[in-house]
């Protein structure tokens, strides 16, 4: 009953049933159980390769924190923002033992188009909250929504003590031709100068191509006030 009168309930529910189909009951993984009953070893699909533009700013410890926490972790991790922020949150990623690296533009956008068809480029901002399964939530809808980018069309807002839902929930999981540019996770080849001018630059923008708006889970933008990820986690974690 409580299904069809409290919509945030029926959100959470449907969420965790569309990741625990996704990461355990697919007919690739009821193919792999035979083969294994079968005595063929077969190695199980390799970890998807994600690199993060991650753009520098809010506290650093929190940030890095909150990657170490992400279930995939990241083969990159690509800092772009003012530069005495970005050099001071590039020593501490490398301390931290990432592969960290500045934004060099043109060399890295041609390095993401040749890139493997399984990598993928997810845009963060280091002021908001992403939780641990954020990367891996964004990576499996692009798994299934038939196109090449993800965005969330709605999100969840924190202002001070306080944490609210942006909008209609109806926005999620169909198509949109808006991108929230710290939401956007996509697969490689889709990146160009032009995209990348508007993923650093604004906050939301209209897209040229289709782009799936995924459940708004996982991810808090957040005002310049400091609020413990215990409590972030609570409000918006699976």
């Amino acid at each position: 009953e409580r299904l069809l009168y409290d919509e945030e309930y029926w959100r959470r529910i449907s969420a965790r049933g569309v990741r625990a189909v996704l990461r355990n009951h697919t007919y690739r993984h009821r193919f792999h159980e035979v083969l294994g009953v079968l005595g063929v070893d077969v190695a199980f699909d390799k970890p998807p390769v994600v690199t993060i533009i991650l753009k520098a700013g809010g506290d650093q410890r929190s940030c890095i924190e909150m990657l170490k926490n992400q279930t995939i972790r990241p083969q990159k991790i690509i800092v772009a923002g003012e530069k005495e922020d970005g050099e001071d949150l590039l020593s501490n990623l490398e301390a931290a033992g990432y592969n960290a690296e500045a934004w060099r533009r043109e060399c890295r956008i041609n390095s993401f188009q040749a890139g493997d068809k399984d990598s993928f480029f997810a845009v963060m901002n280091g002021k908001d909250f992403y939780g641990p399964e954020y990367l891996h939530d964004a990576v499996d809808a692009l798994g299934y929504c038939g196109t090449d980018i993800t965005t969330m069309g709605n999100v969840y807002l924190q202002k001070g003590g306080s944490v609210t839902f942006s909008g209609n929930p109806a926005s999620e999981c169909m198509m949109t031709d808006t991108a929230v540019s710290a939401t956007v996770v996509a697969k490689g080849c889709v990146l160009s100068s032009a995209l990348l001018e508007k993923l650093l630059t604004k906050r939301s923008f209209k897209t040229d191509i289709p782009v799936y708006s995924r459940y708004a889970f996982e991810y808090i933008q957040s005002d310049s006030s400091s609020m413990a990820q215990s409590r972030l986690r609570e409000k918006v974690c699976l």
